[in-house]
């Protein structure tokens, strides 16, 4: 593996936050990569709550992310840019919208479909108005 950059971590020292945040960001981690395969899990702010978890907590976990061949290159965009590809912008939007699609045809409570759609549609907005790269 190539190492693309080692960046300055800042961790934290109590041992028992840094285990929580561990374990947060492996927890985190395991849905997002869910989320690949499941329309109705959001991959990418799992996957960046674990970069931030990883951040405040592990050198070693959190550079084994920002320097992956498959994590890495999005991670690096929207941390030192703020940016979300095209690509990926297209794919969690058409996700979300069969997420929502799949909701609607299969709950029949109102509440849960209106609440899921409205934040939803929060997240979508907030995927939208990203820069892309």
């Amino acid at each position: 593996m190539t190492l693309v950059r080692v960046r300055q971590v800042a961790v934290v020292k109590n041992p028992i936050v840094r285990f929580f945040l561990i374990l947060l960001g492996i927890v985190s981690l395991v849905v997002g990569i869910i989320g690949v395969f499941l329309p109705v899990l959001p991959t990418t702010p799992f996957i960046l709550l674990s970069t931030a978890c990883f951040f405040r907590s592990s050198k070693k976990l959190y550079n084994f992310l920002y320097n992956s061949k498959a994590l890495g290159p999005s991670i690096r965009d929207w941390e030192e840019r703020g940016v979300i590809s095209r690509k990926s912008k297209t794919i969690a939007l058409l996700s979300l919208l069969v997420s929502f699609l799949i909701i609607f045809c299969f709950i029949k409570k109102t509440f849960v479909v209106i609440s899921v759609g409205f934040i939803m549609l929060l997240v979508s907005i907030f995927i939208s108005t990203r820069p892309g790269g």
